[in-house]
């Protein structure tokens, strides 16, 4: 890895999702993603699909939506990534 750190992200290319609702909503969401992280009330899943997909699905279910960022993979999640393409 070498370059800025906004390159390095950028040529990452793939961003996590965090949503937070106190509806049930995981019922919603495709039976593909990936969940990383989830609590009571929020979750945080590998961006794998399109985020406005998944907003579009919530809000087509009537889904209260308190929080919904597309956020930057952390630098950790990005070295284990090349790491573990070098084994």
């Amino acid at each position: 890895l070498s370059g800025n750190l906004a390159d390095i992200k950028s040529a990452y290319g793939i961003n996590n999702i965090y949503i937070k609702s106190n509806d049930n909503f995981l019922q919603f969401l495709p039976s593909n993603i990936e969940i990383i992280n989830k609590t009571v009330n929020s979750v945080e899943i590998k961006n794998n699909i399109n985020p406005n997909e998944i907003l579009k699905i919530l809000v087509n279910n009537n889904v209260n939506i308190d929080a919904f960022e597309v956020k930057e993979p952390s630098l950790q999640e990005i070295f284990i990534k090349k790491v573990g393409e070098h084994k």
